[in-house]
């Protein structure tokens, strides 16, 4: 699995972590090793733990994705890089098709939004769309991260299968 050494090498391991000095408060929770392991339990829950924060329409996904995989003990470098799969470039295409999925669920039709910058004009739209973006979003959370995990506990699999494959057929004569 080419990915598990690029991540293996990308990745600090738990000697260098023990070894900062810098880290302060945060030093009893990163010596953890299990935050940093790639297993594919740590993978999977990891992958899909970030994604499922990614789709929430909340701010902070990056200390949410870090308190989680700190609770959950799942690879929190993984846990990171898929919460950031909203980020500034995505967020608003990402967004806008979880609001058009939840109007078409809850049967809501989809009208005009007018923008407006001041305070009452945000509130009022707020109270338009918060109902369909959340259904939405909650929607891509779950099936997102659901296939996730079950996909990457696949694939790692299969590719456990195939080594031990390939490592049988050198060892027969």
């Amino acid at each position: 699995m080419k990915l598990k050494k690029f991540f293996r090498r990308v990745m600090p391991d738990h000697d260098a972590i023990k070894s900062m000095h810098n880290i302060g408060i945060f030093r009893g929770i990163l010596q953890d090793p299990n935050i940093f392991h790639l297993t594919r339990r740590s993978a999977s829950g990891g992958i899909a733990t970030g994604l499922f924060i990614a789709f929430l329409p909340i701010p902070g996904h990056s200390i949410l994705a870090i308190i989680a995989a700190v609770l959950l003990r799942i690879n929190l470098p993984l846990t990171l890089l898929f919460a950031w799969t909203t980020n500034p470039f995505t967020v608003a295409p990402i967004y806008y098709l979880a609001f058009r999925t939840g109007a078409l669920l809850i049967g809501e039709s989809v009208r005009p939004v007018n923008i407006n910058i001041d305070e009452s004009g945000f509130s009022s739209m707020l109270t338009d769309i918060w109902m369909p973006l959340l259904t939405g979003c909650l929607l891509f959370s779950i099936v997102s991260s659901a296939c996730a995990y079950i996909m990457v506990r696949i694939l790692w699999r299969y590719s456990v299968i195939s080594k031990w494959k390939t490592r049988n057929s050198r060892l027969k004569f």
